[in-house]
């Protein structure tokens, strides 16, 4: 009987947990190493991205911000280096992720399944040594006063 009761209280907290995890397990820029954010938020800034950038620093990225959810397509165009392209809704979860993008490459046209507000462009390779997945969450407020 004790243990029934035991098992309940266990997994009563293990779903508790699991429900407000995300709350414990947002990535700050700072938690990512990231000390230079630059910000893409009017249509031209956006347009050019990081266009014509022959490197962009180990702790570099760039910040597309949107005013409200879109569901724009990416491409490489005249992107000299490879990149991650992080999608993230409005709430800070990742939605979407595209890695290793293909420089130059202007066919392949990356894109998220789902609407968001941002896109965190950094070096590729990013996402998998930082271990950020789709459904990792990160704090807004630290990227967007990064600087």
């Amino acid at each position: 009987m004790k243990f029934k009761y035991f098992l309940i209280i266990f997994i009563s907290n293990v779903l508790i947990l699991k429900l407000y995890a995300k709350d414990f397990s947002k990535f700050s820029a700072k938690d990512l190493g990231l000390t230079t954010i630059e910000y893409a938020k009017t249509p031209q800034e956006q347009a050019t991205g990081l266009m014509h950038r022959s490197n962009l620093c180990e702790n570099c990225a760039m910040l597309f911000v949107y005013d409200k959810p879109v569901q724009n397509s990416f491409w490489m165009k005249e992107t000299i280096i490879s990149l991650d392209m992080l999608f993230i809704n409005e709430e800070g979860k990742i939605v979407a992720i595209s890695e290793d993008t293909e420089p130059l490459n202007e066919t392949i046209l990356y894109k998220s399944p789902v609407k968001y507000n941002y896109v965190l462009e950094t070096n590729a390779g990013f996402a998998k040594k930082k271990h950020v997945k789709i459904d990792s969450y990160f704090d807004m407020t630290s990227f967007l006063k990064a600087n």
